[in-house]
C-alpha cells in the first residue's frame, strides 16, 4: 500500500494543526514573514518620503528642507505601518488561541 506525502494532507507533516508536534517549522515561517514584512514596510516608507521631498526640492529650490521632512514623515508614517502589521499579527494570534463556544457550553 501506498503511502501518502506527509506535506500535502492537512493533519500531517508540515501543515499540520497547532496540537501537533510539527507546530515549529509553521511558527518559524511566521515569525520570518513578520520579521521582513515589519523591514519591508518601514524602508519603503521612509525611501518615498525622501524620494518626494528630493523631488519637491529641486523643483521648489528649498534644499534639504523638504527632504528632511519628507524622511520624518516616512518614519512616523513607517512606525504606524508597522504598528498596524504587528497589532493585526498578534489579533490574529490570540484568536486562533481562544477555542470557540459549543452549543453544549451553554
Amino acid at each position: 500500500m501506498l503511502q501518502k506525502p506527509p506535506i500535502f494532507y492537512k493533519g500531517e507533516g508540515l501543515l499540520r494543526d497547532k496540537e501537533g508536534p510539527n507546530n515549529r517549522p509553521r511558527q518559524v515561517l511566521k515569525a520570518i514573514g513578520i520579521g521582513s514584512s515589519i523591514g519591508a514596510e518601514f524602508a519603503v516608507a521612509v525611501y518615498l518620503g525622501f524620494a518626494v521631498g528630493r523631488y519637491g526640492d529641486s523643483k521648489l529650490g528649498t534644499d534639504p528642507w523638504l527632504m528632511l521632512i519628507g524622511v520624518i514623515l516616512g518614519v512616523v508614517s513607517g512606525f504606524f505601518g508597522v504598528y498596524y502589521l504587528v497589532s493585526t499579527f498578534f489579533r490574529e494570534e490570540t484568536e486562533e488561541e481562544v477555542p470557540p463556544e459549543s452549543p453544549q457550553d451553554r
